[in-house]
């Protein structure tokens, strides 16, 4: 890893503070050694179609009840059963409400509009990349790429924990494979598929 650049991938420390500085919040001193491994590198993404947050690990969950006959619909026309609902604590004391559990999921997903009134987020999308902004504090807490349409998201660790651990020992994998976990329809079908399958329950 070349001296310029951050732990995040394709960002680079003067792009960082550039962007915070642009945005109104100077990144930390020191950024060599406040950057090293605190960021996470779990299967999370950013989603702003689903209706409520995903989690595929019971572990993550707190207050959780049970819950019978309720399912979410993907794109494909699956659907999967939600076996819990609960809250995911977040390593600096915030909460998420309302996470479905979806054990059949292949990845944790957060839903962008309802993190943001749930909380004083701001989220900056650029051309390839995002970065989410506490607007409390002014300090960027989180950023990612986008690829292929997916914004794979990474959050600092020192404030957060991400929602689950799914990606404990995954290789690599292509956006062409994550798209397919995330139950997204071929790029050769979209051309054809204009709306989301709707369940009864929710809609992923």
């Amino acid at each position: 890893m070349g001296a310029d650049v951050s732990p995040i991938t394709d960002f680079t420390k003067s792009q960082v503070k550039t962007l915070c500085k642009f945005l109104g919040g100077e990144p930390k001193a020191s950024l060599d050694n406040d950057w090293a491994g605190k960021t996470s590198a779990t299967c999370d993404f950013l989603d702003s179609g689903c209706n409520d947050h995903i989690a595929i690990h019971i572990g993550t969950l707190t207050n959780s009840t049970l819950e019978f006959d309720f399912r979410v619909s993907i794109p494909n026309g699956d659907a999967l059963g939600v076996t819990r609902i609960g809250s995911v604590m977040l390593q600096n004391g915030m909460v998420l409400p309302r996470v479905l559990l979806v054990p059949d999921f292949k990845c944790n997903l957060l839903f962008i509009s309802r993190l943001t009134k749930d909380f004083p987020l701001a989220l900056v999308f650029l051309h390839d990349f995002f970065v989410i902004l506490d607007l409390r504090s002014r300090r960027m807490i989180g950023m990612g790429n986008q690829q292929d349409r997916l914004h794979h998201l990474r959050l600092f660790d020192e404030l957060y924990e991400v929602v689950g651990r799914s990606a404990e020992g995954l290789r690599e994998t292509s956006s062409a494979l994550w798209h397919s976990r995330l139950g997204h329809p071929s790029l050769d079908n979209t051309t054809t598929l204009h709306i989301w399958k709707k369940s009864k329950s929710t809609t992923v």
